[in-house]
């Protein structure tokens, strides 16, 4: 019977643990290894290595190197936290690594088995950034306007810099921040992040005086306080030419919180001498 020896490291997130679980009760020749991170540690190679990966800074190149080379010839399987599908890909990826979101782990933990055990015919790896970039840039049908200054804040310079070409493209004078007082004198804010934290806290808090498009990953992101009818929220999944129609949505409440700025701060008449 042939063996897989199985090392992870990393905290795995439940679903894809219990998957792991899963596969380790129901597959005799699946063995899960314990040497340290990095260390073969004894006579039998690592086959198989599946390593979660919380943030996308949370390895520098370096270190990323080293760790990959403690396994030599294993192909590497590994699963992004929230942060890392909001970025699409850890920002120093390994060539010899496959990418997997916790709810697509299952599945493909299946086949990298089924490979190495039953011989199925292994799956081609799908860590390139620039496949998931394409997708956001499809091309999509967009309206004209007129030309709005958007300040995309993000936190991930690769794809905040794709954000501002695509969106410039679309006609919008858009520039990057790394934060919301950077983006001073913008019509509109673009952020890339969750408005709020798994706690309720906000992660960036959306100005009140400014429209704000949230580029969101998770559910919850969508129950917003009450006290902000200038925030949309759109799906990391969205191709970011669709966020053109909702920036000129957002255009619209722009103009009339402005307006009725205007209004509220106009100096009414002077009083009779």
């Amino acid at each position: 019977m042939l063996s897989v020896r199985l090392h992870c490291f990393g905290t795995l997130p439940p679903e894809a643990d219990a998957a792991l679980q899963r596969e380790a009760a129901r597959r005799p020749g699946l063995r899960l290894a314990e040497e340290s991170p990095g260390r073969t540690g004894g006579a039998e190679a690592i086959d198989l290595v599946v390593w979660s990966v919380e943030h996308p800074d949370r390895y520098q190149e370096r270190e990323l190197e080293r760790l990959v080379g403690g396994f030599p010839g294993a192909p590497i399987l590994i699963v992004g936290g929230a942060w890392c599908e909001s970025v699409i890909r850890n920002r120093h990826l390994p060539v010899v690594a496959v990418w997997a979101t916790a709810a697509e782990f299952p599945a493909r933990l299946a086949a990298e088995l089924d490979s190495l055990l039953e011989g199925a015919a292994p799956l081609p790896l799908t860590a390139d950034r620039a496949e998931a970039f394409a997708f956001l840039c499809r091309p999509e049908p967009l309206a004209a306007g007129p030309t709005l200054r958007v300040g995309v804040v993000g936190f991930d310079a690769p794809l905040t810099g794709l954000c501002v070409e695509v969106l410039s493209d679309c006609g919008l004078e858009a520039r990057p921040a790394h934060s919301v007082q950077e983006s001073a004198g913008a019509d509109i804010l673009v952020v890339h992040a969750d408005p709020l934290s798994a706690s309720g806290a906000p992660v960036v808090a959306p100005p009140r005086d400014v429209p704000v498009l949230y580029v969101s990953h998770t559910p919850w992101a969508a129950c917003l306080p009450a006290g902000f009818p200038h925030v949309r929220i759109v799906s990391m999944e969205t191709p970011i030419p669709e966020w053109a129609g909702e920036l000129r949505r957002l255009e619209e409440t722009f103009r009339t919180m402005s307006a009725a700025r205007d209004v509220t701060e106009r100096p009414g008449p002077s009083a009779p001498h």
